[in-house]
């Protein structure tokens, strides 16, 4: 199975915290290009990423491509879903993939849900909510 890791890069810790656990049990897991702890979370004209348009958006691309390629889509944090997050959980929605939220410590659950193929309903909703503009994060 492989599973792309999305949300907002303020849960960065959880971020590693799923790769290794995840790669634990056998999941192959895409995730962040960019991480503020390793100081590479700036375009090439010093500007944060989500502030610049050409780095942001061939990192969004590279993003879409991982989802593309995977079975599923673990969505980090404790609720927090913001515009890029709402593309790429919309994203994964159309190509049929199998979207989840954390919202657990428990990464045998969290790989049981994963494998269900059982996508959670209120991700899909908020991020529409998102992208209309009517829930802003």
């Amino acid at each position: 199975m492989i599973v792309t890791l999305c949300g907002s890069v303020k849960y960065e810790s959880d971020f590693h915290t799923a790769a290794l656990e995840l790669g634990r049990r056998g999941i192959v897991v895409f995730s962040l290009a960019a991480f503020p702890s390793l100081g590479n979370d700036v375009s090439t004209r010093g500007q944060p990423l989500e502030d610049s348009g050409y780095d942001k958006v061939m990192l969004d691309l590279g993003y879409f491509y991982k989802i593309a390629k995977s079975d599923a889509v673990l969505v980090m944090g404790s609720g927090y879903v913001g515009l890029s997050t709402s593309r790429e959980i919309l994203w994964a929605q159309m190509l049929g993939k199998t979207v989840v939220h954390q919202l657990t410590q428990d990464w045998d659950a969290i790989v049981a849900r994963l494998q269900s193929g059982k996508t959670d309903g209120h991700l899909i909703h908020r991020a529409m909510l998102v992208l209309k503009g009517e829930l802003n994060e």
